[in-house]
């Protein structure tokens, strides 16, 4: 669906419509899909799915700025659950210096609080003209020097107080609407360091990459299986369990990767319980040692301690070391 939010004069003294487009839409998806074809095969596939394709419950917005139908500036939002991810910030090169990307981010960041949005989160290269840009726009490091960053509409706390607020969860397939709810969860200031072995997120990581990579290989490659722990209430994604071969060893040996906010640690081996057995296979889990709740999920689950590797992550000055158990299946 298009919308039309404001025309602007740019620095070129060109007119310029500023519209919102909300997925699905395949007439302006037609246009903005070849405008982002420079992006790589994966996020071509995700761009499609979610501007020309219907990603519900995803509320998926591309807000562009276009001469007369010819998209010059590009900047998308994915959001559930009063969360979100900012992203695809383009200027095609010919229209750069005319103010196009800031006048579009303008009427994005304003429709996001109109909506009733409370947090945002984008990666970028830190200390660099785009990270300036989005600090202009009140965005900030999540940890200090860092290209991931977020913003909320009220503070940090609130946000994450309300958000990961406990109650009755469900667990379900993973779906679009999960990319917004993990690039929360693993962006939340509390939580294990080592949250996932498979993608390498330890700490406060954005998963954005690395959630269309894993939901590619679900969706379209039948290689990696996943399941969410959801807050039946206020849709709140807080949990993860995810079961993927390891490369390393070919279909010899699975890794699963279970990991929830601290708030809904009692849910650990429902989560694990949940996933379906690969047949004839070796499944490995690591876990860091700043982590009883999931050692002991996963002890309870049939998992067994196969090697402690100390010292093996560094979280500051504090060292971690990471335990790796492992079940035979079928």
């Amino acid at each position: 669906m298009y919308t039309e939010l404001a025309t602007t004069t740019l620095r070129s003294d060109e007119e310029a419509t500023i519209a919102r487009v909300q997925a699905p839409d395949s007439r302006w998806g037609e246009l903005i899909t070849p405008f982002l074809a420079h992006k790589d095969r994966v996020t071509r596939w995700q761009i499609s799915e979610t501007v020309i394709e219907d990603p519900s419950p995803l509320e998926s917005y591309y807000y562009i700025a276009h001469l007369d139908g010819e998209v010059i500036s590009n900047i998308a939002t994915w959001e559930y659950a009063g969360s979100g991810i900012l992203g695809h910030v383009f200027t095609a090169p010919e229209h750069r210096q005319k103010g196009a990307a800031k006048a579009v981010m303008q009427y994005q960041m304003q429709d996001f609080r109109d909506r009733g949005g409370e947090a945002l989160f984008l990666g970028t290269g830190y200390d660099t003209v785009p990270y300036y840009l989005y600090k202009g726009f009140g965005f900030e490091s999540v940890t200090p020097n860092s290209g991931f960053m977020d913003y909320y509409t009220r503070s940090e706390s609130s946000f994450e107080r309300e958000y990961f607020a406990p109650g009755p969860t469900a667990i379900r397939e993973i779906g679009w609407q999960d990319w917004a709810g993990l690039v929360t969860l693993f962006g939340s200031s509390q939580g294990t360091w080592l949250r996932m072995f498979a993608s390498g997120n330890t700490g406060r990581r954005n998963f954005e990459g690395d959630f269309t990579d894993l939901y590619h290989e679900v969706r379209e490659r039948g290689t990696s299986w996943g399941r969410v722990l959801e807050v039946t209430s206020s849709k709140s994604v807080v949990g993860i369990v995810r079961l993927s071969p390891d490369p390393r060893f070919g279909d010899a040996v699975h890794t699963l990767d279970v990991h929830v906010h601290p708030a809904f640690e009692a849910d650990l081996g429902k989560l694990i319980d949940s996933v379906g057995r690969p047949v004839s296979t070796k499944v490995q889990a690591y876990v860091g040692s700043d982590d009883s709740a999931k050692l002991g999920a996963l002890q309870d689950a049939g998992f067994a301690v196969e090697a402690i590797f100390e010292n093996q992550l560094h979280n500051g000055s504090e060292s971690i070391d990471v335990t790796v158990l492992a079940r035979h299946d079928g």
